[in-house]
């Protein structure tokens, strides 16, 4: 148990009668590890746990969409394993492909599942990923805007445009991700002292299906949905006429 700094809302362990940051003294008299007339919604930070818990969301959807495609994958796989020569090649080739996106899947869910916990090292593991995305998804958006600004020969300049777009909503996100992952509030939250302290209020809900975190990936999924959607049924209308 610990209760919270009414002055600089360090967490303090219960032992300790003064806060080992300001030095201010416990107030015993809202109850247990609270002050004077304060309680549990005075000090969560119930905004960044839902924003914590919204990511963690995304990160098991995602696995549990990656679950059937890697099955598919290596049945399909193992369906040419019989063949010879190149079938047999690309066979073996989508089982290792499938094997390595069942694993991603598998570590994508259990770091959804410990990030939901409040981890610290689940938080600085999707961090570090979170940089290595960063880091790819510039180095794609230069690489774009260099090929458009040089006119090269056979570049698609609307395809250029499009790719360079997605890329600049990714990294948009990832500098997102990496507020929420990296700021002092999170670390504040993935400490002993505070999970403790969630388990003595579990009647405080955070906001996890109104952050934005949530809602932007699901307002962008909708698009996309919407989107290939048309497309699917205009090339379906096409193709109908011929």
């Amino acid at each position: 148990m610990a209760w919270v700094c009414a002055s600089c809302n360090n967490l303090v362990d219960n032992h300790l009668p003064s806060c080992n940051a300001c030095g201010l003294a416990r107030s015993d008299g809202g109850g247990p590890g609270f002050a004077a007339g304060e309680s549990a919604a005075d000090w969560r930070d119930l905004a960044m746990e839902g924003h914590l818990r919204a990511i963690a969301f995304w990160y098991r959807f995602s696995a549990v969409l990656c679950v059937p495609a890697a099955a598919g994958l290596m049945i399909f796989g193992g369906s040419l394993e019989g063949s010879s020569g190149l079938g047999a090649m690309a066979g073996t080739l989508l089982m290792v492909v499938g094997v390595i996106v069942l694993c991603c899947a598998v570590g994508s869910y259990l770091l959804g599942h410990f990030l939901a916990r409040y981890a610290n090292g689940a938080r600085i593991t999707a961090g570090v990923f979170t940089s290595i995305g960063l880091g790819m998804n510039v180095l794609s958006a230069c690489g774009g805007a260099a090929l458009m600004s040089a006119g090269h020969r056979g570049y698609d300049v609307g395809s250029g445009v499009g790719n360079l777009f997605g890329s600049l909503i990714s990294i948009g996100m990832s500098l997102a991700l990496l507020w929420a992952f990296f700021s002092k509030r999170s670390a504040h939250l993935c400490t002993p002292q505070y999970r403790e302290l969630v388990a003595k209020s579990p009647q405080l809900k955070p906001r996890t299906w109104t952050s934005p975190f949530f809602l932007v990936p699901l307002i962008l999924i909708i698009i996309f949905v919407v989107i290939g959607g048309a497309a699917i049924a205009l090339v379906a209308s096409r193709a109908a006429h011929f």
